[in-house]
């Protein structure tokens, strides 16, 4: 809202995808250039970050770029003795473009409001030549950001976890969505029990895509400066490297970014997946009383195996008290170069790009707790050490995996316990015993509850002193067909087929193991104990490894990355066959789980992605077609209105910071982008340096 007046919708137009918004752009041929003279014109537009150089792009070679609502300086780059110059800019309309030269000199300031493509004349004695002017967000890495731009990136973000969808459309428009309707989405699709329809297969891309770009149009409905910043993970990676190429996910884990000018702390300190306390979102609450959508048994807005009863953001950098880089690699630049170089489908792509080039950050950041004394129990078993710490690497798969097969429940409703008061996460009655709440607050330090606390207790935590849940509670996840299932099974072979198969168990080491003690003379009573601690055991997820993880802030920048990775293959490696395969392949639940095939729909609501407010789909290849960067043509989407089915254009176009991207892949392995030296010393981008690259 500026002064009381209703900002136009903005539309995302950035990095892989984003010019499906560009609402009133027209289409225009790459090399659209007018010269009226031998001596032609040579122009460039600059802002704070520098030139705004686009020529990975072939529809930006001939054009010029400028970001929308960004002080930009356009100069003519050979002045030469032209005289007087001047510049007229024209556009789509409704849009406001101002472009200030009094001096007549070589130079002028262009501030443009909307996304679009606009023509700059630029006019002197000798000369004169029209321009295109692409007017684009640009996506940068978010520690490249200035402080101005961060800071207006996280404030704005941050309204959308105060502000719900139905508050923030009367504040900012009928295109806002709040970050628990996001989350709810992604929650739906992820938790689902048939399959996850949004990930495990080749719809996790152009679902995820589309997901960021909505949350990104929201933000910038709050202020229309900001762009959804990536996170190029590799770059701490290769910053804190050893000398014997290893890399201490603590240290990770210990940057900028997990402070409270970005996302807050990561888990590693104090009470490991005690809810984020500082900064922006420290204490950033999931939504309670979620009975009438995916939840989990407190009615919190979180996977249905998970059963977290903290109503706030979690982490931990520990799988139930291991060190979760024991299996879980950071993602390195090594990384994403093999997934460039060693993909020729896009099909072999997209499965690539979800494992190692990404999916180990939600591992290492969400982590699981509670389960610690559960699992180390299996010593007493005969399971060693090492097989022990392998199971709970993989404990927050073994409880999705149980669950999706049916062989693992949770209550349909539980309450939190701690002394003598109860909290029904997800419940707004209130008894004699207990009083409830529909989620929580923060803890208050003058209370006399918090203040008798250890730092960081907090009240809603139902383990007792000891740190271990009460082993009859009734808020426990349990497989209940486990007795007769061991009564039925004669021996602990079947049981082991039965419960610790390849679809439970992924690890075909650890499956081998648990096979060899269920063929021992005791193998039945000893593979009924692993899979009862398995089944039992109170694994409790942190947000960023589960279903509705778009909760925690820093879900957020880490799939631009993958984003713009697919750019840079289409752009220098290319694919020989991008198709989505409509097969078995689709997913690794078979061809029938809805989302992975190229005729689905995009799951997320789309109408905000195109123009009017009509009722519009995306399927998967459509939208896959809109993020080619080579082409700024108009991928079409069906629209549905009244009943009928008609054709309709959305341009598309895409920018991306291609120089750091160049830089990273060029160095060396033991080197580090001199750009990642300058932030960590302060000296990138400052206020001196940012005033310095804007002067004429």
């Amino acid at each position: 809202m500026m002064g009381g007046r209703l900002r136009p919708p903005l539309v995302v137009v950035a990095l892989t995808f984003a010019a499906l918004a560009a609402l009133s752009s027209r289409r225009r041929p790459d090399n659209e250039i007018q010269l009226t003279a031998a001596t032609s014109l040579e122009l460039e537009t600059r802002n704070e970050y520098g030139p705004q150089a686009g020529a990975a792009y072939p529809w930006l070679r001939n054009a010029l770029l400028v970001e929308p609502s960004r002080l930009t300086v356009v100069r003519v780059k050979n002045p030469l003795d032209y005289g007087r110059v001047t510049f007229a800019v024209t556009g789509p309309r409704p849009s406001h473009a101002v472009a200030h030269n009094a001096s007549g000199g070589p130079a002028t300031t262009l501030v443009l409001d909307r996304v679009g493509t606009y023509d700059l004349a630029v006019t002197s004695a000798r000369a004169s030549r029209t321009s295109v002017v692409y007017c684009r967000y640009v996506r940068r890495e978010i520690r490249s950001l200035t402080a101005e731009d961060r800071g207006a990136f996280l404030s704005a973000a941050r309204q959308l976890w105060s502000t719900p969808t139905a508050a923030g459309r009367d504040r900012y428009g009928p295109l806002y969505v709040g970050v628990d309707d996001l989350a709810e989405f992604h929650n739906t699709q992820a938790g689902a029990q048939d399959c996850d329809h949004i990930h495990d297969g080749l719809g996790f891309f152009t679902q995820h895509a589309a997901l960021s770009m909505r949350f990104e149009q929201s933000v910038q409905l709050v202020d229309a400066r900001a762009a959804l910043p990536y996170w190029d993970f590799t770059i701490e990676e290769a910053a804190l490297r050893d000398a014997s190429g290893d890399v201490a996910v603590a240290d990770l884990l210990r940057t900028e970014l997990w402070t409270d000018a970005f996302f807050g702390s990561a888990g590693l300190e104090s009470l490991a997946g005690a809810p984020v306390a500082d900064g922006l979102w420290g204490y950033a609450a999931v939504r309670g009383g979620a009975w009438n959508t995916t939840h989990n048994a407190f009615g919190l807005l979180r996977a249905p195996w998970n059963n977290n009863p903290i109503p706030f953001v979690t982490r931990s950098a520990t799988q139930c008290g291991a060190d979760s880089s024991r299996s879980q690699r950071w993602p390195s630049c090594e990384t994403h170069l093999a997934s460039l170089r060693n993909t020729s489908t896009f099909a072999a792509w997209a499965y690539d790009a979800m494992l190692a080039p990404h999916g180990p950050l939600h591992v290492l950041v969400g982590g699981t707790t509670g389960c610690d004394a559960e699992y180390d129990a299996l010593k007493h078993l005969g399971v060693s050490n090492r097989d022990v710490e392998s199971l709970k690497m993989l404990s927050f798969a073994l409880t999705k995996n149980l669950y999706r097969l049916g062989l693992r429940a949770c209550p349909e409703k539980c309450v939190v316990k701690s002394g003598r008061r109860v909290l029904a996460a997800g419940d707004a009655a209130a008894s004699d015993e207990a009083s409830t709440s529909d989620g929580a607050t923060a803890p208050s330090a003058a209370s006399d509850e918090a203040s008798a606390a250890t730092p960081r207790r907090l009240d809603f935590l139902y383990k007792d002193a000891s740190g271990r849940h009460d082993a009859a509670s009734p808020c426990r996840c349990g497989c209940p067909a486990l007795g007769a299932a061991v009564a039925a099974a004669g021996n602990g072979t079947a049981l082991a087929d039965a419960y610790l198969g390849y679809k439970v168990l992924p690890d075909p080491a650890l499956r081998k193991t648990l096979r060899e003690m269920a063929a021992s003379a005791d193998g039945l009573r000893r593979v009924a104990s692993v899979v009862h601690v398995l089944c039992e055991a109170d694994v409790l997820v942190g947000d960023q490894l589960e279903s509705a993880s778009p909760v925690d802030i820093s879900f957020w920048p880490i799939h631009p990355t993958l984003e713009r990775l697919y750019h840079w293959k289409v752009l220098h490696y290319g694919f020989d066959d991008r198709a989505f395969p409509d097969d078995e392949t689709a997913s690794v639940y078979g061809g029938a789980c809805a989302g992975h095939r190229s005729f689905d729909e995009v799951h997320m609501d789309v109408d905000t992605l195109l123009s009017e407010g009509l009722e519009k789909t995306v399927t998967n290849a459509q939208l896959l077609e809109a993020f080619d960067p080579k082409s700024n043509a108009r991928p079409s989407s069906t629209t549905r209105s009244a009943g009928t089915t008609a054709r309709r254009e959305a341009s598309s176009s895409g920018v991306i910071d291609v120089g750091a991207l160049v830089a990273r892949l060029a160095a060396p392995p033991d080197q580090v982008d001199p750009r990642w030296r300058e932030v960590e010393a302060g000296a990138r981008f400052t206020r001196r340096r940012r005033w310095k690259t804007t002067r004429i």
